[in-house]
C-alpha cells in the first residue's frame, strides 16, 4: 500500500494462446487491490494474462494510477480497454497516458476523445483515422484536463481551421506546451 511504482511481470518469454492458460486469480486480487485506494501511481505490467479479469477490474486499477501505458498486448481484451476508456472519460486518477498501438480505428471517435480530454498529458502513438483527430480536438474544452497532447506522426492538415484554434488556445491555457509542425503539406501536433 506504500509503493508508487510497481514492475509486476508473470509471463516473461512464455509462448502460446493466453487463453489457453489458465486464469492468474494473483493477477486479478492485485487488480482489485490496484482499484481501490493506494500510493501506487505507476505499474509496469505488460506481460501479464489479463485474459479472464473482468474488464470493470482492470479498469478501476488502471484508472486509479497516474501514469498509464498502453500497449499492443495479446492478453488484454477490446471490452478491458473499452471499459478503461469509458472510466477514464467520467474520472480518472490519471495525468499521463501513452496510447502505442497501430490502429485505434475500432474504438469509437467519441469515446476515444471523452477518455483524452480528461488526462492533464496525452501522447498518441498510434494511427487514428481523421474521425478520431477531429474527436480529440474538438473536445478539448475550458473544462478539460489536459494540456499537453501530443498526436504523433497523424496529419492535421484536413482539420478545420477554427477547430485547431480553439484547440491550442485551450491547450495553452494554464501554461500549456503546444507546438505546431508542418513538413510539407502536413501539420502535425507535438509539445
Amino acid at each position: 500500500n506504500n509503493l508508487e511504482h510497481v514492475l509486476y511481470n508473470k509471463l516473461k518469454d512464455v509462448k502460446g494462446d493466453c487463453c489457453d492458460f489458465p486464469p492468474d486469480l494473483h493477477l486479478s486480487r492485485f487488480l482489485e487491490v490496484m482499484g481501490k485506494n493506494t500510493k501506487l501511481k505507476q505499474v509496469e505490467m505488460e506481460e501479464n494474462n489479463f485474459f479472464y479479469v473482468a474488464p470493470e477490474i482492470v479498469a478501476k486499477a488502471f484508472n486509479n494510477l497516474e501514469h498509464v501505458e498502453m500497449k499492443p498486448n495479446p492478453c488484454n481484451t477490446s471490452a478491458q480497454i473499452v471499459a478503461t476508456l469509458e472510466l477514464m472519460a467520467q474520472r480518472a486518477k490519471l495525468k499521463y497516458v501513452l496510447f502505442e498501438y497501430e490502429d485505434l480505428s475500432w474504438l469509437n471517435p467519441g469515446l476515444v476523445a471523452r477518455a483524452v480530454v480528461q488526462v492533464e498529458q496525452v501522447d498518441m502513438r498510434c494511427g487514428l483515422s481523421m474521425a478520431h483527430v477531429r474527436a480529440i480536438l474538438g473536445a478539448i474544452s475550458a473544462t478539460s484536463r489536459i494540456r499537453r497532447l501530443n498526436l504523433c506522426d497523424n496529419d492535421l492538415s484536413k482539420v478545420p481551421v477554427d477547430v485547431l484554434e480553439t484547440a491550442v488556445k485551450l491547450l495553452k491555457r494554464g501554461g500549456g506546451v503546444v507546438k505546431l509542425e508542418k513538413k510539407g503539406k502536413k501539420l502535425y501536433l507535438k509539445y
